[in-house]
């Protein structure tokens, strides 16, 4: 009846096979010969319109294989029905089927197909009428470059926000609802996600915003600052930063939020250019290039949506930015603004955008000087980057002095990044200066180095008026204060809404009778530090604080946060004065430079004053969680004051806890209820004794009265 062989045309042969064949022949053709090496396994017969097609199982000898018999479909015409299968690895799987239809066999790899086609320069999976799905937690890696025609990602689903704003990813593409059905709502935090993954994002619902959130969770924005989705056309995509830990804008969005207009402006500046402008150039939308004499003509002649680029240069220039007008460099680094003849080197607008290398103004003998200004038409958005800023004015005597940043009567939003800035001046100088308004203001200054040769100096100083919100993050800021009496603050903060800052660090150094402070908060104001270290130094006669507290409408919280006084000179140091508000201190430590004083604060807690702080003590009342309190060192003869006699003393009745540790090995402790004119013993072996006393007029103090030994002793207080 014939030989079996395959057909040539598959490009295999059974010599070749080295695992399982499975033949399907109709018994209208019948077999007289199997090749050489084949070895019929298992046989029957199954009915069909067709007649009763025989499946038959071989094997070729002396190879592993599992006796299988297939049954794979019916030919859809007599003749011969082959299909090639291979076992390996104790999988069964298909290499090709032919003249009928195939079956399904369960564990094929696309690397075991590709192993059996044979040498070759690729493989092409066609799936005209079905998907190919690739399973499992590793997906698909392209070693190589791979030309992609089309690409889509599959159908997305919805997630609702919870109650704090957060999502987790499930696959690429999602749609957003709102948390119970809220007209808006905050993406705070996207949960989930491995190195490199990817999230596109949009409204579910047209009548529903979705606003995200840079920088308040895990989520960090082109523009750096939020982007609001407000219809379901808007979409966002992210990618997810495993270095950094956050999912950060690829673009930035079809929605809302001012600043989203950043990504837009960037992909104009950085259009393909016919040539390079060598002179200040407007980019408009098609790509047509206008150059101008200046940087200040290029803006004026620009319009909203418009680039303007600056070729490599320094520019003896004050100008105004232009809303919706992105203004930058043409080469990364390379332009530099230096005002010489105007007061103010950049004015800011609404949506305007600036990216240069340095920010200048140099000037001598003038009223006042300002690297940027933000005055009351700032009402949007404008974000400013460069590598430095410096504001040089030796005024010889000119009441008012230099400004890096000035932000007055704002109502939009200022945002700024730099590396350095360098702020001089003679007197009343400030490296920002916020008046009026309620500007939000942002800044990301790594480095800043504020100067007064004479009177007052502040890093950051927020007037009376001020009532917008500051952030300050990532920054290590000097000021140092001159030869008058007047005060230096590293951050005095007065009437600020929302203070925030984060791993800061802000050092006051007075060479004067001048005051020190590392910050100052006044007036109504709330306020929130976060690793910080604030520090207030003297050289002279001077007061020093590392934080002080002076108004009852004072609300702060410290976390992880250093406030450190030192003085060479007679006019006090103090880590911690409170003369009134509040301030919850956590985890946090105070140093003072005074002998015989360290205060530590550690553990939760919170200290609620309403009158002046000396050396340790907070009057009024102390809440405690955990321990908080006073530690200690090496108390020996020499009385130690530990609550002065001044306004706040103990009037009425001391309460306290403590624990006592003597330098030759003894300890004690418990509790002690202590009023006016009298002592408490705190520690007593028969040889040295501690004793804890208060005055008359209200002072405490705690001194060895016996022996010779020293004390650590830690203690938490409260009284009346």
């Amino acid at each position: 009846m014939g030989t079996f062989k395959p057909n040539l045309e598959t490009k295999q042969s059974i010599d070749n096979l080295t695992q399982t064949l499975i033949a399907e022949l109709p018994t209208q053709l019948g077999i007289d010969e199997i090749i050489p090496g084949c070895e019929v396994i298992n046989a029957d017969t199954y009915a069909t319109g067709l007649g009763p097609p025989r499946y038959i199982t071989v094997a070729l000898g002396g190879n592993e294989y599992v006796p299988v018999l297939w049954r794979g479909g019916v030919p859809v015409t007599v003749g011969l029905f082959v299909t090639v299968l291979h076992y390996r690895n104790g999988n069964l799987y298909e290499v090709l089927g032919a003249g009928g239809v195939a079956g399904t066999i369960a564990n094929n790899t696309l690397d075991q197909a590709y192993d059996e086609g044979g040498a070759g320069a690729g493989r092409t999976i066609t799936a005209d009428t079905g998907t190919v799905y690739i399973a499992g937690t590793d997906g698909l890696q392209v070693d190589n470059t791979a030309d992609i025609q089309e690409l889509r990602v599959y159908d997305d689903t919805e997630l609702t926000l919870d109650a704090a704003g957060a999502i987790t990813r499930v696959q690429t593409y999602h749609s957003l609802d709102t948390f119970g059905g809220a007209a808006t709502d905050d993406l705070v935090t996207i949960n989930g996600g491995a190195d490199g993954d990817i999230l596109i994002i949009h409204p579910e619902d047209d009548a529903r915003t979705i606003v995200i959130k840079h920088n308040t969770g895990n989520i960090w924005l082109i523009g750096l600052a939020d982007i609001s989705l407000t219809d379901a056309e808007d979409h966002i995509m992210l990618i997810y930063d495993l270095t950094n830990t956050r999912w950060c804008s690829v673009g930035d969005g079809g929605g809302a939020g001012g600043v989203g207009v950043a990504g837009e402006w960037t992909a104009l500046a950085g259009a393909a250019l016919d040539f390079e402008p060598d002179l200040p150039a407007v980019i408009d939308a098609a790509g047509t290039v206008t150059e101008y004499a200046t940087i200040q003509l290029a803006i004026t002649g620009a319009a909203a949506g418009e680039a303007v680029v600056i070729p490599p240069g320094t520019y003896d220039e004050s100008i105004t930015l232009k809303a919706g007008v992105w203004v930058g460099e043409l080469v990364s680094g390379t332009v530099i603004i230096n005002s010489t003849s105007a007061n103010t080197a950049v004015t800011c607008a609404d949506n305007g955008y600036l990216k240069v290398k340095e920010i200048n103004v140099t000037r001598d003998d003038v009223a006042n000087c300002i690297g940027i200004y933000a005055g009351a038409a700032l009402a949007a958005d404008c974000i400013i980057i460069c590598e430095e800023i410096s504001v040089v004015n030796i005024n010889n005597g000119v009441a008012a002095g230099a400004r890096g940043i000035f932000v007055d009567a704002a109502t939009g939003s200022l945002f700024v990044k730099a590396d350095l800035m360098h702020v001089l001046s003679e007197r009343f100088t400030y490296g920002l200066y916020g008046d009026g308004g309620s500007a939000d203001i942002t800044l990301e200054i790594a480095r800043a180095d504020v100067t007064s040769v004479q009177e007052q100096g502040a890093g950051i100083f927020t007037g009376g008026t001020f009532g917008g919100s500051l952030r300050v993050s990532n920054a290590y800021w000097i000021t140092t204060g001159g030869t008058s009496a007047a005060p230096v603050y590293g951050v005095y903060a007065n009437d600020c809404s929302d203070l925030r800052m984060s791993d800061c660090q802000f050092f006051a150094i007075s060479a004067s009778a001048g005051q020190a402070v590392g910050i100052y908060l006044n007036d109504d104001i709330t306020a929130y530090l976060y690793d910080c270290v604030f520090s207030g130094t003297s050289t002279v006669a001077g007061a020093v604080y590392g934080i002080y507290s002076g108004n009852a409408d004072v609300l702060c919280e410290a976390r992880n946060t250093q406030f450190s006084a030192t003085s060479s000179g007679t006019g006090g140091c103090y880590a911690v004065r409170i003369s009134a508000g509040r301030i919850d201190l956590w985890h946090c430590t105070t140093d003072t430079s005074t002998a015989g004083v360290y205060y530590d604060l550690r553990r939760t807690g919170g200290i609620l004053s309403i009158y002046s702080v000396t050396n340790y003590a907070t009057s009024g009342e102390i809440y405690f969680s955990g321990h908080t309190g006073i530690n200690l060192y090496a108390i020996a003869a020499g009385a130690i004051t530990v609550i002065p006699d001044s306004i706040g003393d103990v009037a009425a009745i001391l309460t306290i806890i403590y624990a006592v540790s003597e330098s030759a090995g003894g300890v004690s402790g418990g509790t002690a209820t202590v009023v006016p004119a009298g002592s408490v013993v705190l520690y007593n072996d028969g040889t040295d004794v501690l004793t804890l006393a208060v005055a008359a007029n209200g002072a405490v103090t705690l001194q060895r009265t016996a022996g010779a030994a020293t004390f650590d002793v830690s203690i938490n207080m409260v009284w009346i």
